[in-house]
């Protein structure tokens, strides 16, 4: 695979080297190689560069791919989404793309491959260049939850699994960013803390195009492309990588010192410090990243805590079922009482309510406890209420107030 080797360097910039796996990656095991004229690619890279910063994540990214495994970093994702046509969102991921190989759908860039071995096996064997995904129609389950697990792939590790011998397959690794693009945010507000922390989502509209032009850049692109992967690998090779890690803990340091989480920042720090390398290295065109510009796509601490966003929910989802909370005697069903800014939900239905928001109702009434967003009973997490005559436990929820300004420490669960 396309990684480096210990002591035999960076697979696939070596001589003599022979393809002897899965024929399924024979094709993008071939695509990773140089064609056409550097210096036309340079020029397309720089005209897209200053385009937008969008762009230039997307090429940033694509080098600090090789980065992750020599800075002791963990995969990541940088995912373009948008309803809109013609943004640029395919042509960016061509343009990453273009940094190793073959930029063409269907050679280096894949479309997506829905189960999860087929993931973790294209990761693997890309190990330390990025996996390129266009047009992610993520598939749902029954609850309308995606089964792109992404939390999964940003471990970098995947699952031990048997073979049909009755033995144990290599368990695969990795260490790549993931760049992709599709109609909808990689996540949403029921993913866990460890998902959302992954992944740099970036909406591009039709307003703010993300490359335009696009179909020249395209077919310049397809004929020119692989050179700049090379480059870059062979610039790292040369430079102390002690002075290439000092840079990247003081960027991180930086970006941790904002609202934003320890992940995201690893990763906003890694693309930076690869667009520092790529600047100095292939574009020498003073067009570099800043820290504000990236920033302001990390997600907030409060954003990324799957507890906050499952608070939020449930305060959303009483005011959106108002009427089931009325002592009005009637023949609906009750799902509790409001009284003082306190809503007391039957236990049992808070929990559903919270599962099929995507929230683990155990990790959510223990976060609120925790931030005492809900009254308790001694060490129950539950309040005895009488509800339309009848004693019930219920979870007494406080409802958020415009007046209240209380500070919560967000926390992952």
């Amino acid at each position: 695979p396309p990684s480096r080797l210990p002591g035999e360097g960076f697979s696939p910039y070596v001589d003599g080297l022979i393809f002897d796996g899965d024929a399924n990656y024979r094709t993008m095991f071939q695509a990773i190689a140089s064609h056409g004229d550097y210096t036309e690619w340079l020029e397309t890279a720089r005209e897209c560069r200053k385009m937008s910063t969008t762009a230039r994540i997307m090429l940033a990214a694509a080098f600090a791919s090789v980065l992750i495994q020599r800075l002791g970093g963990l995969p990541f994702f940088v995912h373009l989404w948008g309803v809109d046509s013609g943004t640029g969102k395919t042509v960016a991921l061509m343009l990453a793309a273009s940094v190793w190989g073959d930029p063409q759908i269907g050679r280096y860039v894949q479309t997506f491959n829905s189960t999860a071995v087929g993931q973790e096996k294209t990761a693997a064997f890309l190990n330390s260049i990025p996996v390129l995904v266009d047009e992610l129609q993520l598939a749902k389950d029954g609850r309308g939850r995606t089964q792109f697990n992404v939390y999964a792939l940003a471990q970098g590790v995947g699952r031990t699994r048997g073979n049909k011998s009755g033995g144990v397959e290599r368990t695969p690794t990795w260490s790549n960013c993931i760049l992709t693009t599709g109609e909808s945010p990689l996540t949403s507000t029921s993913d866990g803390a460890g998902a959302m922390n992954r992944v740099i989502d970036i909406e591009c509209r039709a307003s703010e195009k993300v490359i335009t032009d696009g179909m020249r850049i395209a077919n310049t692109l397809k004929k020119h492309y692989g050179y700049a992967g090379r480059l870059f690998v062979e610039a790292l090779e040369k430079q102390s990588m002690e002075t290439v890690a000092a840079l990247y803990q003081q960027i991180f340091q930086e970006l941790s010192a904002n609202d934003t989480t320890e992940k995201q920042a690893m990763a906003a720090a890694m693309i930076l410090v690869a667009d520092v390398l790529a600047t100095r290295w292939i574009f020498m065109d003073g067009q570099m990243l800043t820290m504000p510009e990236i920033s302001a796509f990390l997600q907030s601490k409060a954003a990324v805590s799957a507890g906050e966003r499952g608070y939020r929910y449930m305060c959303d989802w009483v005011a959106q079922n108002v009427n089931k909370f009325s002592q009005i005697m009637d023949t609906g069903d009750v799902y509790g009482v409001i009284e003082n800014d306190v809503a007391y939900i039957i236990n049992s239905v808070f929990r559903r309510a919270a599962e099929d928001g995507g929230f683990s109702s155990s990790a959510l009434i223990s976060y609120l406890k925790q931030q005492n967003l809900i009254m308790t009973r001694s060490k129950n997490n539950t309040r005895g209420k009488r509800i339309r005559g009848v004693l019930i436990e219920c979870i007494a929820l406080r409802l958020a107030s415009e007046e209240s300004d209380t500070e919560i420490d967000f926390v992952e669960i």
